[in-house]
């Protein structure tokens, strides 16, 4: 069960026209969208998901279960009042799903990020246990986590659980298309992205009886880096209806 403090307010509105709720790449935390917040719509209120575990919440124990991710993000956002909005980054996206399938009001909007549809998740390869010295080398090749966590063995220590719990959650992850949401889906998706097929992005039209949009961008597989200004302003016009 995740509580109020799993929510951060990185852009505090007293009458929002709408939320959007932020789930992180796995191992992250509401770090992760910090450069949003000095650019949002002010129309917009960010808030991002701080999963038990990480930051300010290490000595939570971190889940392990997407679905179960899903159920408790859905159950603390049901307090939000208005149209609420989700993106999910990486695993993040198939944690942002899982909510949207469980929240008793139908999300706005579901934008995802650099990652394949739910129903098509086949990893070709598991990092969540593998042995230390290796699990830090993957983390390296993959270029998603900080270099100060993998360099420094103080930091490595406290958040060590959080990344191996998010990448397991990621990794076991089997779902299908049924039950399908009902919100419009926008999925980004970088060209160059070795992790992610076009056909993959595009199979999010199969899970949701509403609209999918896919969003081509230059670059790899951590959008965020290098068009996150991009991704933010697309996802502001639909969650705002200004398209």
């Amino acid at each position: 069960m995740l509580t109020d403090e799993n929510l951060v307010r990185l852009t505090p509105r007293d009458s929002p026209a709408a939320h959007l709720v932020c789930l992180p790449h796995a191992g992250a935390g509401v770090a992760a969208f910090k450069v949003w917040s000095e650019r949002v719509d002010e129309d917009i209120e960010l808030i991002a998901v701080r999963l038990p575990g990480r930051e300010s919440l290490f000595q939570q124990t971190p889940m392990r279960d997407m679905a179960a991710i899903g159920a408790a993000v859905a159950g603390v956002v049901a307090g939000l009042g208005g149209p609420v909005g989700l993106f999910g980054y990486c695993a993040g996206a198939f944690a942002a799903f899982e909510t949207a399938r469980r929240m008793t009001a139908t999300p706005a909007l579901l934008a995802v990020c650099s990652q394949t549809a739910p129903h098509r998740n086949a990893p070709a390869a598991t990092v969540h246990d593998l042995p230390t010295p290796r699990l830090k080398e993957a983390l390296r090749e993959m270029g998603g986590t900080e270099p100060i966590v993998l360099e420094h063995e103080e930091f490595w220590e406290v958040t060590e659980p959080a990344i191996r719990a998010d990448y397991e959650a990621a990794e076991t992850y089997a779902t299908g298309t049924e039950p399908r949401i009902a919100c419009d889906v926008l999925a980004f998706r970088g060209d160059g992205d070795e992790e992610v097929s076009a056909k993959d992005a595009g199979a999010w039209a199969e899970v949701t009886t509403g609209t999918c949009t896919t969003r081509p961008l230059d670059g790899g597989h951590f959008l965020l880096r290098t068009r996150a200004t991009e991704v933010l302003a697309e996802v502001e016009r639909r969650l705002l209806g200004r398209c």
